[in-house]
């Protein structure tokens, strides 16, 4: 055996790791990068036919295998290729045979489906299992994953129908081309998504509750405003701060007058309730004019005296 046949062998303890991996994918991403000499996923994307959420799956795998490159091996480019296709928007359709077959031949698709049927409620008709084979397929989620996925399904809609309405695959779908659109397809990815996700809920009901909505659920534009307010870096003290300037300077709630508020403020860089307080414009104006007004009332008031003793 020549030194290059023996350099280009895959090593006894990364293949006992690969097939140990029962991952296919894993395996072929393994190659390509060992053949290539550093990790390309676009390139290996192209290679295998992969769309980019399968690559960044197998490339997880692998790092907890502990067999991704850690650096180039080689400086030579990859070989220009077509682009990836990105993920199809079409749903595809399968027959009863195939989802049959499907559900025999692979253990963790029919964990899947026995889990939606639990959280449904009822069994799963052809047409709800078309669904989630497509997503299973479609977008490759790990399995780990898709229970993560379904279970966060079931609380989303439990909390936004407050009950009153099952879960859906057309519910599960939306939000699975979701997660694969914004990437989230690991175990880690997917439970910091859920737990910022459930932050973010807990805290609109809080200020939701400080503005005394209590007897209807949040409309669609007030949520978007809120969780606008939390990316910009505001908590419940400064948004209640401006919640107070609203009603008193409008007499009513108005979430676009918090709004234009809060953009103040962040344009001249005041997060904190502290710097608000001292340096919000608006409030030195206040302070500022507080000397005047006082000097001005104390006059009237002295006038108002003098008036009262010549009547004496």
């Amino acid at each position: 055996m020549t030194s290059s046949a023996a350099e280009n062998l895959i090593s006894p303890a990364a293949a006992d790791k690969l097939l140990s991996a029962h991952d296919g994918d894993v395996a072929l991403l393994y190659i390509c990068y060992e053949r290539l000499g550093r990790a390309d996923a676009e390139y290996a994307a192209r290679v295998l036919c992969r769309t980019m959420v399968e690559i960044r799956a197998a490339e997880e795998k692998l790092r907890r295998m502990e067999l991704m490159p850690e650096a180039p091996k080689a400086e030579a480019p990859a070989p220009v290729l077509p682009p990836p296709a990105p993920i199809s928007d079409e749903r595809p359709q399968y027959t009863s045979r195939e989802i049959v077959g499907c559900t025999q031949d692979d253990s963790a698709f029919k964990d899947i489906l026995d889990e939606c049927a639990k959280l449904m409620g009822h069994q799963l008709g052809k047409s709800e299992m078309n669904t989630l084979l497509g997503i299973y397929r479609n977008l490759a989620l790990p399995y780990e994953v898709m229970l993560m996925l379904l279970n966060y399904c079931a609380d989303l809609n439990r909390e936004k129908y407050h009950g009153q309405r099952r879960l859906s695959a057309y519910f599960i779908e939306r939000e699975a081309y979701s997660w694969a659109q914004n990437e989230i397809i690991t175990v880690e990815q997917a439970d910091d998504f859920i737990r910022r996700a459930e932050r973010r809920r807990t805290d609109s009901a809080k200020l939701a509750a400080a503005m005394g909505i209590y007897d209807r659920p949040l409309a669609k534009s007030e949520r978007d405003y809120i969780n606008k307010w939390l990316d910009m870096g505001f908590d419940e003290p400064e948004i209640m701060l401006a919640y107070d300037r609203t009603i008193l300077q409008t007499n009513k709630l108005s979430f676009r007058y918090i709004d234009a508020i809060l953009e103040r403020w962040k344009k001249a860089g005041l997060t904190d309730i502290k710097a608000i307080e001292e340096k919000d414009p608006l409030k030195r104006a206040q302070r500022k004019a507080a000397p005047a007004a006082n000097a001005q009332k104390q006059k009237i008031d002295m006038d108002a005296l003098k008036q009262v003793l010549d009547k004496i």
